[in-house]
């Protein structure tokens, strides 16, 4: 498939997206249209809302945690790691949408989960910084309360 003219390639994407879902199976699409080295979300592609919408498709949108990290972009081979999934609740109803709408709507969705995974991880750092500030303060205090018991 050329990747650069889809258009030419419109009735053997059609023809195998058929193939799949007659068999019984689900399609995965990647909306970037690439693989990022970056954690930030590109602009979504609208193949997945126009093959949803043309097929008569629910979206089931999942958000990928440290992707990024093992499918490097240019590279062919994985690396050895985890990658967390969220799978969001379905979008049953695409017809209610223009292509627009429903491809804005899934990279809302995704990028929603994915800034709330940040803000999570800042409040943690932020805890486990005071946690250590704590420890730091309770402990000179502690030591200083032993040293006069002894002193005493």
């Amino acid at each position: 498939i050329d990747r650069k003219n889809a258009q030419l390639n419109l009735p053997k994407i059609n023809k195998s997206i058929s193939e799949v879902l007659e068999a019984g199976h689900s399609i995965m699409i990647f909306p970037e249209g690439t693989r990022s080295n970056q954690k930030k979300l590109l602009p979504f592609k609208k193949g997945a809302a126009n093959i949803s919408k043309a097929f008569n498709l629910p979206i089931v949108p999942v958000v990928t945690h440290n992707a990024h990290t093992l499918m490097v972009k240019g590279k062919v081979w994985f690396k050895k790691g985890n990658i967390h999934l969220d799978i969001l609740d379905p979008i049953e109803n695409t017809d209610e949408f223009t292509t627009d709408e429903l491809t804005n709507l899934i990279y809302e969705k995704i990028n929603r989960v994915l800034n709330a995974q940040k803000w999570i991880k800042k409040i943690l750092k932020l805890f486990f910084i005071l946690f250590i500030f704590y420890q730091f303060i309770y402990g000179f205090w502690f030591c200083k309360q032993i040293e006069s018991i002894i002193n005493f």
